[in-house]
């Protein structure tokens, strides 16, 4: 499982939005293994 701070830093590198899928690309893990994680993030905004 990526750590939040790695997901958040990926995605403030970014210059627009990035889907799940580029972002498990440069986590080098599977979507599924953080796909709860992301949802959990969303909901508390």
């Amino acid at each position: 499982m990526a750590a939040k701070e790695e997901i958040l830093g990926i995605l403030a590198g970014e210059s627009g939005p990035m889907n799940r899928t580029v972002l498990g690309k440069r986590l080098g893990l599977p979507t599924s293994s953080f796909q709860n994680q992301l949802d959990r993030m969303e909901k508390q905004g």
